[in-house]
């Protein structure tokens, strides 16, 4: 599990940047379980729906505590991984 959880990053190291600003231009909203991710902080789930604007705060569950977060610093994996499965 701990490989996997590995292999996932390292892949959205390599398109972390990229991703943010595609989904900043097509103005996705997070919804409330969504996996975020950001480098070099990890993994978050959403809590609460929010446009994904940058600058704009949005509650997530990281590191096992409640805490409101800038959006726009971290990638939607589960919008992520909805594009991926439909351009497969």
């Amino acid at each position: 599990m701990t490989r996997l959880l590995e292999e996932i990053d390292s892949e959205l190291r390599q398109v972390w940047e990229v991703e943010l600003r595609q989904q900043a231009e097509r103005g996705i909203t997070n919804k409330v379980g969504d996996l975020l991710w950001r480098e070099k902080i990890g993994w978050a789930i959403c809590l609460e729906e929010a446009p994904s604007k940058a600058g704009q705060a949005v509650k997530v569950r990281l590191r096992g505590k409640e805490k409101a977060v800038m959006n726009g610093y971290y990638v939607n994996v589960s919008d992520l991984a909805g594009m991926r499965t439909l351009a497969a």
